[in-house]
């Protein structure tokens, strides 16, 4: 049969530096990158797409959504719509020490998140988040609050005050396709 085999390799590390890397390289490779740009209009044309900025107008044959959760390009382009009311509630604390863990952990607490998980992401060897996510939570903060109560989460946390908070929505009814012609939507977009 099929076996699972654990923990996997992965690399997790802060959004702004995947950003930048990501943008260096699209422009490496010849692509105008325009960061932190508000676009005041967005269109399909027949070569591919058609995209307005207080910069100017740039046009391209492929199209790219990686806008998050609230997706512009998603609400403007795209034909099929995504439900708001299928979308969890995540809050993540960051914690900076020594805390020695290697690899990803998701917990299911069935008690306090019964329509969720809990989770601990080693950032880099002096970072951790710990978070939740989930549907139907009432107070998102109180839930966090407590759980991080819980011998398993104290262990985790260690003895730094938390030094950042961060939540989101995740969908949790994906698209039925991601990619409609040339438009293609990444994350949770």
């Amino acid at each position: 049969g099929d076996a699972l085999v654990g923990p996997l390799p992965f690399v997790d590390m802060r959004r702004n530096v995947l950003d930048e890397f990501l943008s260096a390289d699209a422009a490496a490779r010849g692509a105008q990158v325009r960061l932190e740009t508000t676009v005041n209009r967005m269109a399909r044309t027949t070569e591919g797409f058609e995209i307005e900025t207080r910069d100017g107008v740039a046009r391209s044959r492929y199209l790219v959504g990686a806008d998050g959760f609230t997706s512009t390009v998603r609400e403007r382009l795209f034909t099929e719509k995504l439900d708001i009311n299928t979308a969890a509630l995540a809050l993540e604390y960051w914690f900076e020490w020594d805390h020695g863990v290697r690899h990803r952990d998701f917990y299911v607490e069935p008690e306090l998140l019964p329509l969720g998980y809990s989770y601990a992401f080693p950032k880099d060897a002096h970072t951790i988040t710990v978070g939740i996510a989930g549907l139907e939570i009432d107070n998102l903060r109180e839930l966090l609050e407590r759980m991080l109560q819980l011998p398993r989460y104290k262990a985790l946390t260690g003895p730094s005050p938390r030094v950042a908070v961060h939540g989101a929505r995740i969908p949790y009814k994906p698209l039925s396709n991601p990619r409609e012609g040339r438009l293609l939507l990444v994350g949770d977009a």
